[in-house]
């Protein structure tokens, strides 16, 4: 938990991790539990992915995939390494074994559209769309990809846009957080991915 709680927080604390799951590597040792050693392997790799570090992240998810063949959690992680420096088409294949594997899976049906739409693969990012849509079917970020992958002239075009721009997240959203985040500490701190909070004695 300790090390797994920075990794969703912002990039400068991504660091903070690495005491936390080393000493899980020692306690776990070569002969643990192999479902354990693949997550210790793929949570390094989402740091690394994170940071940019793309060969050492992918270099991690090789060896959970090695302990934990196809599955879906070590075909995104590759994704997100792969997407982070925009290798969209690697990213979007990766992506797209998430979805085989889990094809319920929401957020691995949106980013694997957005690799596609990103890869320019239109026609390949319309059907994913599609097939995200019919389980989320007013989520913004494929429906923005669904919007930008049809041409002009197909028929549905124009309906595919007005639903993008229904179900946007509204232009003025930022400016009201940092209004909000200007006015008040707690909703500054609050708007951290993972807030860090210190605990006083009274």
């Amino acid at each position: 938990g300790r090390a797994v709680g920075p990794t969703r927080g912002l990039q400068e604390h991504l660091d903070d991790t690495r005491a936390s799951v080393d000493a899980a590597q020692r306690a776990l040792g070569a002969a643990g539990n192999p479902r354990r050693r693949a997550a210790i392997h793929l949570l390094r790799a989402r740091v690394a992915g994170a940071q940019g570090r793309t060969d050492e992240a992918l270099r991690e998810a090789a060896s959970a995939e090695r302990l934990l063949p196809d599955h879906p959690a070590t075909h995104r992680s590759r994704g997100r390494a792969l997407a982070q420096v925009w290798r969209w088409p690697e990213a979007a294949a990766a992506f797209g074994e998430v979805v085989r594997l889990s094809p319920g899976d929401t957020i691995a049906l949106r980013e694997w559209t957005r690799a596609l739409g990103s890869a320019r693969q239109d026609e390949q990012a319309v059907l994913a769309s599609r097939q995200g849509l019919a389980r989320a079917p007013r989520d913004a970020d494929m429906l923005r990809t669904q919007a930008l992958s049809l041409p002009d002239g197909h028929a549905h075009a124009r309906e595919a846009r007005e639903a993008s721009l229904t179900y946007r997240v509204p232009d003025e959203e930022p400016h009201m957080l940092r209004t909000c985040e200007e006015a008040d500490p707690t909703c500054a701190r609050d708007r951290l991915p993972v807030p860090r909070v210190v605990m006083r004695r009274p």
